[in-house]
């Protein structure tokens, strides 16, 4: 009797520390999965500022080489249509997926269905950004399009081209104001759709803040307002990687600003939108990259109960 008792233990001991064994396992791989989310945020914010650095100095250094990257057919319009394309790709796939699991809850429905519209969005966007193929599929434009488009070309951005910029610009202006709100109130999710983090949002208003030196006007405020409001809340955290973040997104902000107004006269019109439609779709693609991998496991990334600072900045 004594025997089977102690067998019993032990079986029971051997048999606990396995359960602990996964729970620890399971608990890692969430936080693994939450270290690659913050990952690529950093990933996105660091790129971003180091594509505006870059871009800055070519306009100083090789001047020729900064029109080839951004004029029509160049390696920035193809970049910029290829990263909304895979944003596209990833939500629309993320969105019929769900829809197929047949996940319970309305909301499900809901932000399935609110994944393929945005994906779809950025679909009509990615062929915009080519002309829908025209140069590549050599096709002419119709004639009833090129009489009221500005570079008659095949697609609908360009028939109100200086219309379609502005409202670009402050609709990068107030999402990143809203993504900042949305930090503050503590915000982390809307129909279970992921909201950008804080690098995100810097990254985003980062775009708002590279401009031509003759229209520093509302939408550039907007951005730069959120990049030191950015600051101040993470000082206010006294989340020390956070502050640094804020403070390269700011230099980057400022150095950008100081280059743009001495060599103003080397950017043409068409300059800088180009520049800032590639930084949108790169941050474009970076979110839904984030949004994806943090719906494949939302139970994983919800189950960490984090810091208070991480809940205040959407880690």
């Amino acid at each position: 009797m004594a025997s089977l008792t102690f067998n019993l233990k032990k079986l029971n001991t051997r048999s606990g520390n396995q359960r602990r064994g996964k729970m620890i396992s399971s608990q890692q791989r969430k936080r693994h999965l939450l270290t690659s989310l913050k990952s690529i945020d950093v990933v996105v914010l660091f790129g971003v500022g180091a594509l505006l650095l870059v871009c800055s100095t070519l306009v100083i250094l090789e001047p020729s080489l900064f029109q080839r990257l951004h004029r029509e057919d160049g390696c920035f319009e193809y970049a910029g249509c290829l990263l909304l394309l895979c944003c596209s790709v990833l939500l629309i796939l993320q969105g019929r997926r769900e829809l197929k699991a047949g996940l319970p809850g309305r909301w499900s429905v809901m932000s399935a269905w609110v994944l393929i519209l945005t994906g779809s969005i950025f679909f009509i966007g990615a062929g915009e950004e080519i002309s829908w193929g025209q140069r590549i599929l050599g096709f002419d434009t119709p004639q009833t399009i090129k009489e009221i488009n500005d570079q008659n070309e095949f697609n609908v951005h360009n028939m109100a081209k200086g219309f379609v910029d502005t409202s670009l610009r402050y609709s990068i202006a107030l999402a990143s104001m809203l993504g900042t709100l949305f930090i503050v109130i503590r915000w982390d999710s809307i129909c279970g759709i992921r909201l950008p983090s804080l690098p995100v949002v810097q990254a985003l208003a980062l775009s708002g803040v590279y401009q031509n030196s003759s229209l520093i006007d509302k939408p550039y405020c907007m951005s730069a307002a959120v990049l030191v409001f950015g600051l101040f809340i993470s000082l206010l955290s006294r989340n020390a990687p956070y502050v640094g973040m804020s403070v390269f997104s700011l230099s980057v902000a400022v150095v950008v600003m100081i280059l743009n107004l001495k060599y103003n006269e080397q950017l043409n019109p068409n300059s800088t939108p180009e520049v800032r439609e590639l930084i949108f779709s790169f941050v474009s693609a970076g979110w839904a990259l984030t949004l994806v991998f943090c719906r494949q496991a939302p139970h994983a990334v919800q189950s960490i109960e984090p810091s208070p600072v991480e809940r205040a900045f959407v880690s």
